[in-house]
Formats: C-alpha cells, structure tokens, sequence
C-alpha cells in the first residue's frame, strides 16, 4: 500500500504503524500525548488543544478497557475503547490516534515505552497531574524527544468550584 495514501484517508492507525508514521512524517514536529479519555470533557479537549500547539502533529494514544478497570477501577470506563477512540479521531486538533497495544507488565505506563520508542516524537506532552513523571522523564532520558508538562485546569464554574474531571463529572452525576 503506498505510505501516503495509507496516511492520508485517516485518522485512526494501529500502534503498529508508528515508526512508518515518524519515518513519513519525518520533517514535521510530532507531538505526542495518551490518556484514557473516558467521558470526554472541556479539561480533555483543552489539554489536546495546546498538545497541538507544541508541533505540527498531533499522535494520541487512547487506553484499552482492560487496562483502565487494572489500573483506575474494575468498574471504569464508562465509554468503551472504541467509542473512546473514535470520539478524539472527531476532534479537529488530532492528526492521529491509536489504541494502546496489551502491555507486557503491569505498570500503569507498560506501554508508553515501545510507543515512544516507535514513535520517536519531538515533544511528549503530559499534563500537570499526570501521574508518575519520574519515570516518564526516565524514559525520555537518552533520546531527543522533550517533555512538555501543560496546566489546562477547567473549573466548572467561578474559581471556588472545583476542576472538572471524570471523576467529578462521575459524583455529580451520582449526586443527582
């Protein structure tokens, strides 16, 4: 299949076709992100925004189910993988999208290591409470790629509200 079709009618990839992505992508600053993603929300899509704002591509991992009810709750998520998935390829600022591959361990993080090793981006962007940064940064120790850490807190209301997130979207609901 040629390279450019096979990049050029979609937004959804396998994580298997990432090294092709960066060696067709070569010239272009490729940003990279992951997250779950679960009820997308403003906070989500604001994050994803100035993700974009740092290169020229934007590349997003989106988390399996599996690994989401291992390591947030066995109850968790509430939209399935693909329903995920599908709703960040719709979003304007996203060049590309992939589920993660099933991790060889148990980390939380198990596959962000081949994806940045595959991928090879310019800027790996994370936000500012994301968890476990020491071992993010220890994986892009030894390689070019530079760590962008983004604020985009989105408070429900005034500044005494508190952040929107899937979790208080979750208890508000649950509260009703």
């Amino acid at each position: 299949m040629d390279v450019y079709y096979k990049f050029s009618q979609r937004t959804i990839i396998n994580f298997e076709e990432l090294a092709d992505l960066r060696d067709f992508f070569s010239g272009e600053k490729i940003v990279f992100c992951s997250g779950t993603f679960d009820l997308l929300h403003l906070g989500q899509v604001y994050f994803l925004k100035k993700s974009k704002e740092c290169g020229d591509l934007l590349v997003v991992s989106v988390g399996l189910d599996s690994v989401i009810k291992r390591n947030k709750d066995p109850k968790r998520p509430i939209l399935n993988q693909d329903l995920r998935l599908r709703s960040i390829a719709e979003l304007r600022c996203v060049d590309f999208c992939f589920l993660d591959d099933e991790p060889e361990d148990t980390h939380p993080l198990a596959t962000l290591k081949t994806n940045l090793k595959n991928l090879r981006p310019n800027i790996y962007v994370v936000n500012h409470d994301a968890f476990d940064l020491d071992y993010r940064k220890k994986l892009l120790e030894g390689t070019s790629t530079k760590l962008e850490v983004l604020d985009t807190r989105v408070r429900f209301g005034g500044p005494n509200e508190s952040l929107v997130s899937t979790t208080e979207i979750i208890k508000r609901i649950k509260a009703l």
